[in-house]
């Protein structure tokens, strides 16, 4: 069984937007969760040094499978276009694949033990999967971890910079650390983004993930609303 250590930013990002007992998305508006899916899966991609963010452009990629489903996503649409485009174009482009990231992930949470897969039927006729936890353990060691990284005086890791500042796009707060403490996790989120608390080149790709996030909702949402 894995733990905590070994799972991936996208794993962590999606297991924590979980209803631990219902095994569906705490919120019901899945298109936020769609974009920062796929801003976990471009800093996965940042953190293992395949791809670099300068002004708002990815500048570099892998042409090579990696051998993971999700990351090989992205890596396919960067070879369809082989140029060089906004953070905020691939954010949109990866989105398009929630729906096989979000597959992929919930099986893997499955393999593992995190989650177990209960199949429903709506109207004898409609069939659909919850994900309710299987191993609270492991979901548990999680936001203990990103708990102590936020509400603690240590210097803070990388990795769990990244993950608490796409659970901060993901208004997860609440879910993640309580109502009492999701304001103050919020302003701490923001703080720690305002102080470049852990380097120039990533914070300044989550403030640039953050802008593009905002264009690529408006993009899917406001604008088909305005033409149609």
């Amino acid at each position: 069984m894995k733990t905590p250590t070994d799972l991936s930013i996208t794993e962590e990002l999606l297991l924590l937007s979980l209803d631990d007992e219902k095994g569906k998305l705490v919120s019901f508006d899945s298109t936020v969760l769609s974009f920062t899916l796929a801003g976990a899966v471009l800093f996965e991609l940042m953190l293992l040094g395949k791809i670099e963010i300068k002004e708002e452009n990815i500048v570099a990629w892998p042409t090579e499978p990696m051998e993971d489903h999700v990351l090989d996503l992205a890596i396919v649409r960067f070879a369809k276009s082989n140029k060089v485009k906004m953070l905020s174009y691939w954010v949109g482009q990866l989105a398009k694949d929630y729906n096989k990231i979000k597959n992929i992930l919930l099986e893997k949470l499955v393999t593992m033990g995190a989650l177990k897969k209960e199949e429903h039927t709506f109207l004898w006729a409609f069939n659909y999967n919850r994900y309710p936890t299987d191993n609270a353990r492991i979901e548990d060691l999680v936001r203990i971890r990103v708990r102590e990284s936020l509400f603690s005086d240590e210097e803070i890791d990388t990795r769990d910079f990244v993950l608490l500042c796409l659970i901060g796009a993901s208004k997860l707060e609440a879910e993640v650390f309580g109502k009492d403490d999701a304001k103050e996790a919020r302003r701490l989120i923001n703080y720690l983004k305002g102080n470049d608390a852990i380097g120039t080149a990533i914070t300044k790709a989550i403030i640039d993930f953050e802008a593009a996030l905002t264009v690529a909702i408006f993009a899917a949402v406001i604008i088909p609303t305005v033409t149609s």
